[in-house]
């Protein structure tokens, strides 16, 4: 088990690998420019990256010693760029590890797919208020949010989440749009682990212009059935859900008024049941990725003794959480 991860700990972005347990720290980039957003192929006998080493937005891949580097992208005419609507993303790479999807600036922008050796790259989808972008379990459909225009008394836009094939077809959106007058933003939508559903945040309904204070959990079929508001209330931002492998729970952080923090929460969607996943010690916590085979969570949490990002496993149920990275500034892991 090996994670790959950020750390500024040698006075810029750099990219690292370590043991699950945080043993053998390396540093295997070592490279004045930015370098992070790390991801393992698959089959984990690559990561591929972003950085600016070569004066724009460009996606590297390199071996997990960090020998092999390779410009996937070698596009100087704008930025490319893993697709992002939050923190700590779902992998870029399609299930079977041969297409790697990416936004670019080239050619206006848009999302795009190319080949895992930086070969055929193929546009999907114009740059027109797109955002995010996750393969289903069998890598034919990539879901995304994407601007609909609304007209009407009030002309406004909203962004709701939609599908498409690998191949740039058969696109359609998934979720309805609202009553509301406002605009509203369906993001962070990925797939169930049997692709029959999506989940996502969304400030739909809200009742106030300009309102960004509360947002909420759903889930939706992906014919478009069956939406449901899974986490209730006001005041709170309810973000980033993941399913878990079960595909009975997921995991998503909430942040409320009443108090800073932000926590991870593990929610079972048939019985609406909610555990909260407290790190003692720390503050802002993030999930980045669950390990069925060991039943922990890794994630990233603020230290407030260091005032400085760690990297933690923590069981499931909140137990045993291990710091693997403090005092140094650590960010981004993944399995």
């Amino acid at each position: 088990w090996k994670i790959v991860f950020v750390s500024t700990r040698d006075g810029n972005s750099e990219i690292y690998t370590m043991d699950l347990d945080g043993k053998h720290q390396k540093n295997i980039t070592n490279h004045p420019a930015k370098d992070e957003r790390p991801y393992w192929s698959p089959d984990k006998k690559k990561i591929i990256f972003e950085s600016d080493r070569d004066g724009n937005g460009e996606i590297y891949s390199m071996n997990p010693d960090g020998t092999g580097l390779k410009n996937l992208t070698r596009n100087r005419k704008g930025d490319d760029f893993f697709p992002s609507t939050g923190r700590y993303n779902p992998s870029p790479f399609s299930p079977d590890g041969k297409k790697i999807l990416f936004g670019s600036l080239r050619e206006d922008g848009g999302l795009y797919t190319m080949n895992a050796d930086g070969t055929n790259p193929r546009r999907l989808l114009t740059s027109g208020g797109i955002s995010g972008g996750a393969w289903s379990p069998d890598g034919q459909w990539i879901v995304y949010t994407g601007d609909v225009p609304v007209s009407g008394k009030d002309l406004h836009v909203v962004e709701a989440v939609h599908v498409i094939r690998k191949d740039g077809t058969g696109k359609r959106r998934i979720t309805p749009i609202s009553k509301s007058k406002f605009t509203e933003s369906d993001n962070y939508a990925t797939f169930s682990p049997n692709g029959k559903k999506i989940v996502f945040e969304s400030d739909r309904g809200k009742t106030v212009r300009g309102d960004d204070s509360t947002l909420h959990i759903y889930v939706v079929n992906t014919d478009g059935t069956g939406l449901r508001q899974l986490t209730s209330g006001s005041g709170c931002r309810q973000t980033q859900p993941r399913f878990l492998p079960d595909g009975k729970r997921i995991v998503f952080v909430a942040e409320c008024l009443e108090g800073k923090d932000v926590h991870m929460f593990i929610m079972d969607i048939a019985k609406g049941n909610t555990k909260r996943i407290e790190i003692p010690g720390t503050e802002n916590s993030a999930f980045a990725q669950y390990i069925p085979e060991k039943k922990k969570i890794l994630c990233t949490a603020h230290v407030n003794t260091t005032s400085k990002v760690a990297i933690f496993t923590v069981d499931e149920d909140g137990r045993h959480p291990r710091d693997l990275t403090s005092p140094f500034w650590s960010e981004d892991p993944r399995i």
